[in-house]
C-alpha cells in the first residue's frame, strides 16, 4: 500500500487543528497517536466509520421519538385525569351546596 503523504498544512486540515499546532508536533517529531491513525486512515475505513455514526444517530433519534411519543402519551392521560378531578370537585361542590341549603332551610 502506498503511503499517503501530506504538507503540514494539508494535514492540519485533514485532522482538524491549527496549522501552529501542526508545525509544533512536526518540529518536536510528536504527532499524537489519533492524529496519526486519522492520516492513515483509508476511504474504506472513514466511509464505515462515518456508516457506522450515521447508524448510531437513527438509532438515536429513534429512541427520542418513542420518548416524545410516551411523553405526549402520558401528558394527555394526566390532562383526561384532571378534567376527571376537576369534574368530581365541581359536582362535589354543588351537591355540598344543595346539602348546606336544605339543612338552613329546616
Amino acid at each position: 500500500m502506498k503511503e499517503k503523504r501530506f504538507t503540514a498544512k494539508k494535514f492540519a486540515d485533514e485532522i482538524g487543528k491549527p496549522y501552529s499546532t501542526v508545525a509544533l508536533w512536526l518540529k518536536d517529531n510528536r504527532i499524537p497517536e489519533a492524529e496519526r491513525r486519522i492520516a492513515q486512515m483509508t476511504v474504506e475505513e472513514i466511509e464505515r466509520i462515518l456508516q457506522t455514526v450515521a447508524q448510531n444517530q437513527a438509532r438515536a433519534d429513534e429512541e427520542f421519538s418513542m420518548l416524545l411519543r410516551s411523553q405526549n402519551r402520558y401528558e394527555e392521560r394526566l390532562a383526561t385525569i384532571s378534567d376527571i378531578m376537576r369534574d368530581l370537585a365541581d359536582k362535589h361542590l354543588k351537591k355540598a351546596k344543595k346539602t348546606g341549603k336544605k339543612a338552613s332551610s329546616k
